[in-house]
């Protein structure tokens, strides 16, 4: 265990004096033609929230916590490069990633594991690139491209996350049709020293403990297949996965969803999004099935932004307790100070297994590239 700490802090001060890649997610790194071999992208939000109205009434709680990633990108010669991504993630109380138990109680910064969420060496040319190491496979839609201030959220609940395997993608531009991409991958479960985290310890994921892409081969896989609908203001994606697993049934997803950008004047740009997650066999549970349907809108004027959406949970288990329908409505309105800083007030309002929360609060975020 002291090893992979070791190995651990070692990871991230390179990723930290390097700075490695653009964004977290988009495993398309090819170079964007400036003179300087790296780039580093800051996200980081800080929320105060309170849940003002839970059936639980000792549920009604604040909460102070942050949601923040430094991601970077090296170049080496001949197209090569190494990105990384390093979070500090702590979960709402009340709210847990997968399936864990949610934390309660009133809280400030507690639980904040510091970790490394993605490793990978690029090879990226004009019109395809290949990748290796640790990522978010690509499937469905990524979280930090969401309306509202709670958007985020939902859709890391049902993410694929942490997996180590390879990849590769191609992209073209098709006349009367726009801008195409296709990405394949085949992956496993983390399981090693890249798991471990810092200033607070979390999880860790052994082979021994079965589940889902916990198979330390390449029997999981995710494709998408992405791109413009013949113009610039609308957009596609059509994705599926399938994660292996040895001590039960294997989880097979499917997401399909739609975007558009539309600029209704000058500083005016209206947003909207539909997405459809369906997933067969749910943590590989052989008797149940779950589906996401989300809508989302969002409207920027000036500096001002105003998002949200709703969010459909489908259940269909055996088990009275998991089979219960729920939904989460969140939105938000915010402004855009200079130099990347930002403001949020928002709502949401949830029913999840039968446990309805309302939570208010602010979200303080600060985004910058170099």
């Amino acid at each position: 265990m002291t090893i992979n700490k070791i190995l651990l802090g070692v990871s991230l001060a390179i990723l930290s004096s390097q700075a490695m890649a653009e964004t977290a997610h988009d495993h398309d790194h090819h170079h964007k033609g400036d003179d300087k071999p790296w780039s580093v992208h800051i996200d980081t939000r800080t929320y105060m929230t309170e849940i003002i109205d839970a059936d639980d009434t000792s549920e009604e709680i604040s909460d102070v916590f942050t949601h923040s990633h430094i991601s970077g990108r090296y170049e080496f010669q001949n197209k090569i490069s190494l990105n990384g991504s390093v979070i500090l993630e702590g979960d709402p109380a009340g709210h847990a990633h997968g399936g864990e138990a949610s934390r309660t109680g009133d809280h400030l910064f507690d639980d904040h594991p510091l970790f490394i969420e993605e490793l990978t060496l690029n090879y990226d040319d004009d019109h395809y690139g290949l990748y290796a190491g640790k990522f978010r496979p690509t499937v469905g839609r990524d979280p930090h491209d969401t309306y509202g201030w709670w958007g985020l959220f939902v859709f890391e609940d049902f993410q694929i996350r942490e997996k180590l395997g390879a990849g590769g993608y191609a992209k073209a531009h098709i006349d009367e049709v726009g801008y195409q991409k296709v990405e394949l991958s085949s992956f496993f479960a983390d399981t090693s020293f890249l798991q471990e985290s810092l200033l607070n310890d979390r999880d860790e994921i052994d082979k021994d403990q079965g589940g889902i892409s916990n198979t330390e081969d390449f029997s999981s896989f995710a494709g998408q297949l992405s791109g413009e609908l013949g113009n610039d203001h609308l957009n596609y994606y059509i994705g599926y996965a399938h994660q292996g697993n040895d001590t039960g049934d294997d989880e097979n997803r499917f997401s399909i969803g739609l975007d558009t950008h539309y600029d209704i004047r000058k500083n005016m740009t209206f947003s909207g999004m539909v997405d459809l997650s369906d997933i067969s066999h749910l943590g590989g549970e052989s008797d149940h099935d779950r589906r996401y349907s989300t809508i989302g809108l969002q409207l920027e004027i000036d500096q001002f932004v105003m998002g949200g959406s709703f969010t459909d949970i489908h259940n269909d288990a055996t088990e009275a307790d998991e089979a219960q329908d729920g939904h989460i409505t969140q939105y938000s309105v915010g402004y855009n100070f200079m130099n990347g800083f930002g403001a949020d007030l928002g709502y949401q309002g949830s029913d999840e297994e039968g446990e309805e929360k309302d939570r208010i609060g602010l979200q303080l975020r600060y985004h910058a590239d170099f």
